[in-house]
């Protein structure tokens, strides 16, 4: 039965994505040093884990000739997520007046910008599964 004739609220689709040894050692080759340092084998599980919630939020019936776009789409907003979930701590804050403690914007881009290059790799990563998911939701 198509998802989208179920209630979306309730969607607990079977996405677990996990990151091997293999494309972690291979991913390691290619990240730009600073990214090496920062991010370990269980931070790019949790990365993953984000992408799986983000599913539920991109059930969208504009999605359903558009794969590039629901996986993109669901990969940049897990990855934004784990920035600002798991990463916040290095992003630096001042006061406003209005508002209380807020992130520095200079160091908020100059973090998200550290973090932006994992998306093609959870891409790659992500893809398959998301298009098994893709297609059990708008094709089946």
């Amino acid at each position: 039965m198509n998802i989208l004739k179920k209630d979306m609220k309730n969607f607990t689709g079977n996405i677990k994505i996990i990151i091997t040894e293999n494309q972690y050692n291979s991913l390691l080759k290619i990240l730009p040093p600073l990214l090496k340092r920062r991010i370990n084998e269980e931070e790019m599980n949790l990365i993953l884990q984000y992408v799986y919630s983000e599913v539920r939020h991109h059930l969208q019936p504009y999605y359903k000739d558009d794969f590039d776009s629901f996986a993109g789409d669901i990969v940049h907003a897990a990855v934004h997520d784990f920035i600002a979930n798991e990463k916040g701590h290095e992003i630096e804050t001042e006061i406003d007046p209005e508002f209380g403690e807020v992130w520095n914007n200079e160091s908020r881009h100059m973090v998200f910008n550290l973090y932006w290059p994992l998306i093609p790799h959870i891409e790659k990563i992500a893809k398959d599964r998301l298009y098994e998911l893709w297609m059990d939701i708008f094709y089946n």
